[in-house]
């Protein structure tokens, strides 16, 4: 937004969670993501199904609905939020944020 403290996208799967970025890029082979950290990716795919075991809540760039990462993340009852444009670059790695699945909002709590 204008104040560069949230990002609006497309809520896919509901709940809040607030907690430390990471970011997957495309390539990465090793990959720590702790419990409850925010999963934020340009592209969620199958080999990251894994992590979102793991991650409280998922930020992904492109997709819908019906997407992959929409449909696991709703399985798996994670929030996540897809059409979150340029995520991967707005959102340093550590920050603090709250993600809202049900509006479609990634909030920066801190940076």
């Amino acid at each position: 937004d204008e104040e560069g403290k949230r990002i609006v996208a497309q809520g896919v799967s509901p709940g809040i969670c607030r907690g430390r970025v990471r970011i997957a890029r495309a390539g990465d082979t090793a990959f720590n993501l702790q419990s409850g950290e925010v999963l934020v990716t340009h592209a969620a795919s199958p080999n990251l199904t894994p992590l979102m075991l793991v991650a409280g809540a998922l930020v992904v760039e492109i997709g819908g609905g019906a997407s992959h990462s929409s449909l696991v993340a709703r399985e798996l009852g994670l929030p996540a939020v897809v059409n979150a444009a340029q995520a991967t670059h707005v959102l340093a790695e550590g920050t603090l944020v709250e993600v809202d699945g049900t509006n479609g909002i990634v909030r920066i709590v801190e940076e």
